[in-house]
């Protein structure tokens, strides 16, 4: 079993996937049965903040309000782990989220 600090490194809010972290979590989603990667699918969350304000709208008054949404990312294109490697990790996390989206936001 590879231990959590060898899968990645978390900077500026982002996983930094390693090649071995990547491969350790394909061999894992590999191994589980199908119900088991729909529970970590359902670990998945979306935040959602409504009504935020727009603070960089110059000479806009009242400032405009928008909803934001934070979902899960993998930062793919900056790491420099080869997209193969990202295949099975970005597919369990992309069904995952699409079937938060069917449900309704969930936060």
């Amino acid at each position: 079993m590879v231990p959590v600090d060898a899968l990645w490194e978390i900077q500026n809010g982002y996983a930094q996937c390693r090649h071995i972290g990547l491969d350790a979590i394909a061999k894992y989603i590999r191994a589980i049965r199908p119900d088991e990667i729909d529970l970590l699918r359902g670990k998945l969350r979306i935040g959602l903040h409504n009504d935020v304000e727009v603070t960089d709208a110059v000479d806009k008054h009242p400032l405009p309000v928008v909803s934001q949404a934070f979902c899960s990312a993998l930062p793919v294109a900056y790491s420099r782990v080869p997209a193969a490697h990202w295949k099975r990790v970005r597919f369990a996390c992309l069904r995952g989220q699409l079937t938060k989206q069917r449900c309704g936001p969930l936060y």
